[in-house]
């Protein structure tokens, strides 16, 4: 069986639909149920499954305690540094807050900045993992809403611009 996510071969394909902690009838079918949040904790599971183990409580090297407070680079295949205060963010990294990283780790992300930032942490690694492959559930998640807007369209009433 190919691979629900990026065509290759899936060792488990079934687990992947339950990665979300949410019945996959409640995200297709609930418009106003915010998807930004599952797809993010879907990811950081995806990663995990491929064997990507984020380290998302410590620094990268020193170990020290992430500190919700604080700014750190988020570096592929070596984890979370301190940031610093000026300065561009390298190609191989994503700028965020100590309180996204942590967040993340919680399965809490419940304020548009933290989505935001987990949402770059994510694509930078998922891109880094499948060399450049586009996800499937990009593409999908496109088509959900093609087939929101589609569905909204056909169910308004015709005489209502008259």
């Amino acid at each position: 069986m190919g691979c629900f996510i990026c065509g290759g071969r899936w060792r488990r394909p079934v687990e992947v639909f339950n990665f979300s902690g949410e019945p996959a009838g409640k995200v297709v079918s609930d418009t106003s149920f915010a998807i930004e949040p599952i797809l993010r904790r879907f990811e950081l599971r995806l990663l995990q499954e491929l064997g990507y183990a984020l380290e998302l409580t410590q620094e990268a090297g020193s170990q020290a305690p992430i500190v919700a407070e604080h700014e750190y680079l988020y570096v592929v295949e070596r984890g979370a540094v301190p940031a610093p205060r000026e300065g561009e963010t390298p190609a191989n990294a994503v700028r965020l807050s100590g309180l996204t990283l942590l967040a993340l780790d919680r399965g809490h992300l419940e304020d548009a900045a933290t989505v935001a930032q987990a949402k770059s942490l994510m694509r930078l690694l998922i891109n880094h993992s499948l060399n450049g492959q586009e996800l499937a559930t990009r593409a999908m998640v496109r088509d959900l809403q093609r087939l929101e807007d589609t569905s909204a369209s056909l169910t308004s009433d015709p005489n209502e611009n008259r």
